[in-house]
């Protein structure tokens, strides 16, 4: 599988560009919304707590609702 049917980035593309080109890009974005200091002022840290019934070694969900089962 290659980068571009992975995601619709085409990765490639974006690593050629200067990074010039990719500011420019995002300048011309309607939907690009700069932030300052200001916007990030009343910002908190989450951590998100991990599911029930997910491993934390990496096993999937599926495996341990399985193996529950038995």
């Amino acid at each position: 599988m290659s980068q571009q049917d992975e995601t619709s980035t085409d990765w490639r593309a974006l690593q050629r560009m200067r990074d010039e080109d990719i500011r420019a890009g995002i300048e011309d974005d309607p939907d690009a919304q700069a932030t300052d200091a200001a916007f990030w002022q009343g910002a908190k840290r989450v951590t998100p707590r991990p599911l029930s019934g997910m491993s934390q070694t990496g096993g999937s969900l599926k495996t341990e609702l399985d193996q529950e089962a038995d």
